[in-house]
């Protein structure tokens, strides 16, 4: 592993160090207290415990290209990867596996002569490190969506110096990270193992079409006519740049296609061919094409070296985009500088579930204003601003590239995906290792519990000695629950709280399994197991009264199940659906926040405990939707799907008897016009609430419903019902020991962490990073 350090090494080669591979001419002044150039994933682990000796942070580059050059930070360690390359591929499945280094051209030059493809970036040089953690748009885009789609695993190096192969089995939440987090990913990927596709060298052909930008209209309306028309295998760009001859800007509308046979590519451009407008100033048909010369154009057109003023957009699928971007066409300063549309269309029309990587569009739209001199490039900033400002209505997200993300994280990764990465970032690099941004929101922890304006601070103090009628228990687990959000947010009315507000200085109230470590009372002795109304506490002294001594369980039971299907979750679902909402045999049930942990013990209860004749549940995933019906729901509706409303209507066509609503909002207003008459609902909770903001409306539209159909809408509280507790607790055992309550690591999630983790893990149940019940280990 070679060190350059700052303070020792030779000017000349560390500022060669420092600069290594970096594209854009405009390097933001940083200098990092040493450059490691890694070739190993040793490599890799020394440089992250060398950080940590260090009290600094670590930046990562794999191939520089980012124009923000994220890889500069002050007071870091820079992990350059740039020296590792290694590619490999598995002949039977053709996934490959490439070090971050790996450029976009080395990917393709190895798969394409074995006859296969990866949708790799436009540019050349680009390596693979930046460009799939920020999802990756490139090649075939039309068809394959974004790269990320196509990553089946990673190898990560954590904050804790450990590597972890990551997929959809293995380490979940990195993996989703992985897929679309860019710089704000909390680890170091060493290897990325990619799906590759099949490749045709012969059906790689293309047609272009250049236009004068006064018939910009004409030809935008031509362009966009052409997506539904053409095959998914060719790529559309709509590009405007100066001509070299003159001053004017042109309109070059290519097609590249890259289909099975020179035969299928010429049938699917002449559709192209025969609907262009004429007069074109210059054109071509169906040429045969090649990545490796298309590589070559692009790198003549964005060259190193220069100062690259850039944004890009997602735009609204019902906007009219031509006139949005009009002005941003047709007034590029007269230099190398460009602006492109194209159409992400058919692979923007499914949800893109399963990654950190969350908006979809169908018009994404990008601008590079490049020059020479940093005068230049101010100007340039300013007055891209100024055209950006006015597109800003039809914009629905930015993709990472070509962005330097200081906007609002929501606008890269969506509202739920963003604080998702959040709360992962904070629980697999607590304390800030990796470098992020420069500025910005991500370029800070976590709010709720670093810096000025926290809602949580960690701090030490004793637990005290027990008094008469008191015990001192040593928590050992957890239970994180959707109720405690109320108890601290500053905007609830106490008054209208069940449990008093917590004021502020004080612990987080929550229950927990704790074990007696003291004791000044008769009914319970030390090293008892119970369960405890306690505080987020290592050790606490609580009443003895609020501590529950708890049976031994068969020994395929955890002790964790006390929390869970035995504690409060499992009581609240029993005493919901049995006593509030009545279910029978003969009704049909939906439960909303199907695959929370108390939605998913009611689908299980009303199945297979009551047997009710139908049960459907909502979730926020396809993949939600399935672990549901995995615990015996009939079906799950997915209600991020656009056709939801329509889908829910389907499956209740004899409407609905019975309704447990987990989440209120627009979900309740709906369900409204679903229930029979005499439709039961028991209102247990409102998550839809809790991440609202001021500006959003939460209203029942529907209420009338309630009166025609005579409904009986009912709230209440489980604690009401603990003198049945006892009773409640003996069904629930017996089910569990029946096999009829599916209790395993996804439907009781135990996440073991940090003390200091505690309020990161909680935070997972208003981001949907979890299904089931969250408890945390410590």
């Amino acid at each position: 592993m070679h060190i350059i350090w700052r303070d020792t090494a030779e000017e000349a080669d560390y500022e060669a160090a420092r600069l290594r591979g970096i594209f854009t001419k405009d390097i933001p002044p940083y200098y990092p207290l040493a450059i490691v150039h890694a070739r190993t994933t040793n490599d890799v682990i020394k440089t992250i415990n060398l950080a940590k000796q260090k009290n600094c942070q670590v930046a990562v580059r794999a191939g520089g290209h980012s124009h923000p050059v994220w890889s500069l930070h002050p007071n870091s360690i820079l992990l350059d990867l740039g020296y590792w390359k290694e590619l490999d591929i598995d002949n039977e499945t053709k996934i490959v596996r490439a070090t971050p280094a790996v450029t976009s051209g080395d990917i393709s030059k190895y798969l394409n002569k074995r006859g296969l493809f990866f949708t790799a970036a436009h540019h050349p040089d680009v390596g693979l490190g930046g460009y799939m953690l920020q999802g990756g748009s490139g090649w075939n885009y039309r068809r394959l969506g974004w790269a990320c789609e196509s990553l089946e695993a990673v190898e990560v190096v954590t904050a804790n110096g450990k590597l972890l192969l990551c997929n959809r089995l293995q380490n979940q939440e990195l993996y989703w990270a992985a897929r679309g987090a860019g710089p704000a990913f909390p680890g170091v990927v060493t290897n990325f193992y990619l799906q590759a596709s099949p490749f045709h060298a012969e059906g790689v052909r293309s047609s272009g079409y250049v236009y004068p930008s006064h018939r910009y209209r004409e030809i935008f309306t031509w362009a966009q006519s052409m997506v539904s028309k053409t095959s998914p295998d060719i790529d559309i760009l709509l590009r405007a740049m100066h001509s070299e001859s003159d001053d004017d800007i042109c309109l070059t509308v290519q097609f590249f296609a890259m289909e099975k046979s020179c035969s299928d590519a010429e049938q699917a451009l002449r559709i192209v061919d025969e609907a262009r407008p004429s007069g074109a100033i210059s054109e071509w048909f169906c040429e045969k094409d090649s990545l490796k010369s298309q590589f070559a154009a692009i790198k003549k057109s964005s060259p190193p070296g220069y100062y690259y003023v850039t944004d890009n957009v997602l735009l609204n699928n019902d906007c009219d985009a031509i006139s949005v971007l009009q002005e941003a066409f047709l007034t590029l300063p007269q230099s190398k500088s460009w602006a492109g549309w194209t159409p992400r269309y058919p692979s923007s029309d499914h949800e893109v579930a399963g990654m950190a990587k969350g908006i979809q569009a169908n018009h994404y739209f990008v601008i590079h204003l490049i020059c020479e001199d940093a005068v230049s490039a101010k100007q340039y900033k300013q007055r891209l601003q100024d055209i950006m400002q006015r597109i800003r209505p039809s914009i629905v997200g930015h993709y990472l590239g070509d962005s330097d993300l200081n906007q609002d994280p929501k606008w890269y990764w969506g509202e739920e995906n963003s604080k998702r990465l959040m709360i992962i970032r904070h629980h697999w690099d607590p304390d800030g290792l990796f470098a992020a941004t420069h500025n910005g929101p991500m370029a800070t922890d976590l709010p709720f519990l670093h810096g000025p304006n926290a809602t949580f601070a960690l701090i030490e103090a004793d637990s005290g000695a027990p008094q008469n009628g008191e015990v001192l228990i040593k928590t050992l687990y957890f239970s994180n629950d959707p109720s405690q959000r109320g108890w601290i947010d500053a905007n609830t009315e106490k008054e209208r709280l069940y449990v008093p507000q917590l004021p502020e200085g004080e612990p987080m109230r929550a229950f927990a399994i704790a074990e007696i470590v003291e004791t000044k009372a008769d009914t319970l002795r030390k090293g008892d197991v119970v369960r405890a109304w306690t505080r987020w506490s290592e050790y606490a002294v609580v009443d003895a009264q609020l501590c529950t001594k708890l049976p031994r369980l068969p020994s395929e039971l955890s002790v964790t199940h006390h929390l869970g299907a035995l504690g409060i979750t499992g009581l609240t679902a029993y005493f919901g659906i049995n006593d509030i909402a009545q279910a029978t045999k003969d009704d049909i049930v939906v439960v909303s926040g199907a695959a929370g942990a108390t939605g998913s013990m009611v689908v299980q209860l009303a199945k297979k405990v009551i047997g009710c004749k139908i049960v459907i549940g909502i979730a926020g995933s396809d993949s939600k939707c399935r672990w549901v019906e995995s615990l015996g729901a009939d079906i799950c509706l997915n209600y991020r799907s656009p056709t939801f409303a329509q889908n829910l209507v389907k499956e209740t066509p004899d409407f609905v008897n019975v309704y447990f609503d987990n989440v209120g909002g627009d979900i309740l207003d709906l369900m409204l016009t679903r229930m029979a008459r005499f439709g039961r609902i028991a209102a247990c909770g409102a998550i839809a609430n809790y991440n609202k903001s001021d500006n959003d409306s939460i209203g029942i539209k529907n209420w009338f419903e309630i009166v025609s159909m005579t409904v009986t809408i009912k709230g209440f509280r489980v604690m009401d019902y603990a003198a049945c507790f006892e009773q409640a607790l003996q069904v629930l055992l017996k089910a569990l020991e029946d096999g009829k309550l599916k209790i395993d690591s996804e439907v009781e999630q135990v996440i073991e962490g940090r003390f200091e983790d505690i309020p990161g893990i909680w935070m997972k149940l208003f981001t949907g990073a979890n299904q089931g019940k969250l408890i945390t280990k410590f």
